[in-house]
Formats: C-alpha cells, structure tokens, sequence
C-alpha cells in the first residue's frame, strides 16, 4: 500500500472516528508526520484526544470504526493511543486514563485496551512527538491540545525502552533495536524527537568506527537496501553501550 493510499485510508477512518462521541482530535503522529514512513515496514500511528475515558464498549466502538476500513493501511499494522484532553494538556504520571488500540496487519480485528491510573511511561515519546510533529486529521493544532512532556518523563521512557530491547525477545526487529538506541542517545544528547532514521542519520556522525558500521546497516535494512543479516549479540551489544551512556546526565 502507497503512501497516497495509505493518506485515504487515515481520511476515511477519521471521518467514521468525527461521528463518535467525545473525541476532540485525531493526529497523525510517528514516523508518517516526519517523512519517515515506508508502507512496506512501518507501523501507522495516531493519536486520539478525548474528552473524557472511554469505556470499554466505546474503545470497541472506536476499532469498530477503524476495522471498517477494510484493515489497517500499513505493513507494520496499526497503533493507536487515547489521551485525555486534561492529561494531554499537563502530561505527568500516572495518566488518569490511557487507552490503546493496536491492529496487526494480518489479524482479522483490533486489539483494544485501556487503564485507569496508568503508571508506565511508554507513552511519553509519542506524546510529545505528537505536539511537536503531529499533523491534525480533524480538531484544533497538536500544541493548542498538547502540553510539553518533561525531559525526565521522556529520559524515563528511553531508558525503559532500551532494557526491554536488552532482554531480546526473537520475534523482534534486531535492525529496528539499533535505530530505537539511536533515538534514545539522540534525545539524551540533544533533546532530538523525530524519526528512528533521522535518529540514525544523527549517531553517524558520532559514533566510534564499530557502531557506525552496526548503524549504517541497520539503515540499509531499513531501507531494505541489503539482506545483510545481525545477529542478536551485535545488537544487544550496541544497545548496553548506547544505555550505559544515556544513564549519565543529560549530555555528559
């Protein structure tokens, strides 16, 4: 699916996510708002702004809306986050209420999930990518809803993010843990949001003669320009050292 077929798919869905009630805006967000995305690989994402929770028979209600588009519009499948208008505009843990709608590409319908006092801090990128990035579907600019993630939060979420990746689990993307290191250190180092390849393209020009090497070939599987494969070591290995330096203060 092209990225002109992929714009149809988001402007079909969010004509069907106007007629629900309570939701105040739908963002575009993730690597499609930063000229990142590729149909072939990547996930779709997009931020949804409600007035208040949603119960559990109106998040079905949402993927409802969504699965009636015929699937999700991108290899990676679908991912979709619900904030409050109240936490999106003071965003700090825990949330109120966070709900998440994830879509495989193969699955037959959505997943849905949602939590009241929500703890985790996962969602703190996103967010922030959102107000700084996001392109507005339908409702008001990102930063008239979106208020500013702290750095801690964001420092919380990257480093959270890199011992999961440290623990590999196979069904993950090796390539795609090289460049999630590299947005984290891109962050710690400069207060960088964007996409994992621009994330990527930054640690090049910094990194020592080894990592560079493991990053330009996660960039060329990315760009699905070479079949060289990792293996699990490399990439666990780059990501310890990548965690080792982000657990220092912010731009040691």
């Amino acid at each position: 699916m092209g990225v002109e077929a992929v714009s149809e798919w988001v402007a079909r869905a969010a004509d069907d996510l106007k007629a629900v009630a309570g939701i105040a805006a739908v963002y575009l967000s993730g690597s499609a708002c930063v000229g990142a995305f590729n149909p072939d690989s990547s996930d779709l994402d997009l931020v949804v702004i409600t007035a208040d929770p949603i119960d559990s028979v109106g998040l079905r209600g949402v993927a409802a809306a969504l699965e009636r588009q015929g699937g999700p519009a991108a290899a990676g499948g679908l991912d979709l986050e619900l904030f409050t208008v109240a936490d999106s505009r003071s965003p700090s843990v825990p949330l109120h209420w966070h709900g998440a709608i994830r879509w495989h590409r193969d699955a037959a319908h959505a997943e849905v999930h949602s939590s009241h006092g929500y703890g985790d801090v996962d969602w703190a990128p996103s967010l922030e990518l959102t107000r700084r990035h996001g392109i507005a579907v339908f409702g008001p600019e990102p930063e008239q809803l979106i208020g500013p993630v702290s750095e801690e939060l964001l420092l919380a979420a990257s480093r959270n993010e890199l011992t999961e990746w440290a623990s590999y689990q196979p069904h993950w993307s090796l390539p795609g843990g090289v460049l999630t290191a590299c947005r984290a250190w891109w962050f710690w180092a400069e207060g960088g949001l964007g996409s994992k390849i621009a994330a990527a393209e930054w640690a090049l020009a910094r990194a020592d003669p080894g990592e560079s090497t493991i990053i330009q070939r996660a960039l060329d599987l990315q760009s699905r320009s070479s079949s060289s494969a990792f293996t699990p070591g490399e990439v666990i290995s780059f990501v310890h050292a990548v965690a080792q330096r982000i657990s220092r203060p912010v731009g040691w």
